[in-house]
């Protein structure tokens, strides 16, 4: 008696649902022809306004977000240098103590000290040695 209950409350609806009973179970169709606009707008998913929102998020989170990428590779290639300075300064003291003087430029050190790809820095400074002290520039 409810499925004949609930199938005469569905056609109250100006016949937007269409039901059917299966095995004495009330099956539900939508007729998506008879529906009003606002039902329909249901159906479809998400409008063109709602995209073109979440693609306004997105750009802006990514307008924010890459300056500071950019910014922190910057920071992480100068320190990433100035480690490397320390390092050939070390050398510098290496070579000190064992010729009893500084060396008079980088290419000193390369064969015993340093190797050919510890005479620059990965952002492209070379390093040079002025009065006895390793300087990137």
């Amino acid at each position: 008696m409810k499925n004949i209950f609930t199938y005469l409350q569905l056609k109250d609806l100006n016949n937007r649902v269409a039901s059917q009973v299966i095995d004495d179970k009330l099956v539900y169709k939508v007729n998506k022809d008879t529906l009003t606009s606002d039902s329909k707008y249901h159906l479809k998913g998400f409008t063109l306004i709602e995209m073109l929102l979440v693609l306004l998020v997105i750009s802006v989170l990514i307008i924010l977000i890459i300056p500071n990428i950019s910014k922190q590779s910057e920071s992480v290639q100068e320190t990433g240098c100035k480690a490397q300075v320390k390092m050939v300064q070390g050398q510098i003291e290496a070579y000190k103590l064992d010729n009893g003087t500084a060396p008079s430029s980088i290419n000193a050190l390369v064969p015993d000290y340093l190797n050919d790809n510890q005479i620059s820095c990965q952002n492209g400074q070379n390093i040079t040695i002025t009065n006895g002290k390793a300087v990137a520039g």
